[in-house]
C-alpha cells in the first residue's frame, strides 16, 4: 500500500498540486504521438515521429513523377509454389461435400496403423 496524504479541501497546497498535474497532463498530451522512448537510447533521448512529413514528401515525389510521365514501380510479389497432394488425400477430399454439415456421430475413429 502507498502512503496516505491528508489535505484540506480548498487549501493552497491542493490548488498548486492540481495546477502542476494539469501542466504535466498537457505536456504528456503534446509529447504523445510525436516522440517515443526507444531501447538503447540514453535517459532523455527520444525518437521523433516524422511519418506525416515523410508521407507528404512521398506524395510530392509521386506527383512529380506522374507529371513527368515516369511509370510507377509495382511491387513484385513472389508466386506461391503449387502444393502437390497425394492420391489418398485427393480421394478423401473428393468424398467430402463442403456445403454439407456433418454430425459428430458420423465421424469414425480410425486407429493409427502402427
Amino acid at each position: 500500500m502507498g502512503k496516505k496524504r491528508i489535505s484540506v479541501l480548498g487549501s493552497e497546497e491542493e490548488t498548486s498540486l492540481k495546477a502542476k498535474k494539469s501542466v504535466k497532463l498537457e505536456q504528456k498530451k503534446l509529447r504523445e504521438g510525436k516522440s517515443a522512448k526507444a531501447p538503447g537510447l540514453a535517459g532523455g533521448q527520444r525518437v521523433v515521429d516524422t511519418t506525416a512529413e515523410s508521407l507528404a514528401e512521398f506524395e510530392e515525389i509521386q506527383k512529380r513523377s506522374a507529371a513527368a510521365g515516369v511509370p510507377q514501380e509495382t511491387e513484385n510479389k513472389s508466386k506461391k509454389a503449387v502444393k502437390i497432394r497425394s492420391s489418398a488425400y485427393k480421394a478423401a477430399k473428393s468424398k467430402v461435400d463442403v456445403t454439407k454439415t456433418y454430425p459428430v456421430s458420423d465421424a469414425r475413429h480410425q486407429p493409427h496403423p502402427l
